[in-house]
């Protein structure tokens, strides 16, 4: 990814727009890894950044490549003044699952993140619970103006 700009298909970003009314647009950073609070203002600062997230880069990348149109639709569930705690920050390994030795590990070391972990996972329940509802909006398609 490095300093690569990837625009998203403007026909299928203004179809979510369209069908998400409320949903706001926003210029992705994809990052290869969580940011703390101070990391990712200082990445907003810095790239002009709205949101910081782990995957829309690389699904933006593959598009590009595939020459297929892309679009991403983010729920996010901490704000840029939030640090997730330590557990959380380790959790996710390279291919998206998690890493539950490493969690654990994290909280045996410091028993005292436990809340903020909890607070973490109800956030981020909320977060799937919206975009599971923007998945019952957009239908099978999510929203491609390109497929039937």
């Amino acid at each position: 990814m490095g300093s690569a700009r990837f625009e998203t298909d403007s026909a299928w970003t203004g179809q979510l727009r369209c069908l998400l009314p409320d949903a706001k647009r926003a210029h992705i950073l994809a990052w290869h890894e969580p940011m703390n609070a101070a990391q990712k203002i200082v990445a907003g600062l810095s790239r002009e950044t709205n949101v910081v997230d782990m995957e829309s880069g690389y699904a933006a990348k593959d598009a590009a490549e595939r020459g297929v149109p892309f679009a991403a639709l983010r729920v996010i569930s901490d704000t840029v003044e939030q640090s997730l705690p330590p557990a959380a920050m380790v959790a996710i390994k390279p291919n998206g699952s998690i890493a539950l030795g490493r969690v654990m590990a994290s909280v045996l070391r410091n028993p005292l993140q436990i809340p903020a972990l909890i607070r973490t996972g109800r956030e981020s329940e909320k977060a799937f619970a919206a975009l599971l509802r923007c998945v019952e909006v957009l239908g099978p398609g999510l929203g491609c103006p390109y497929l039937g």
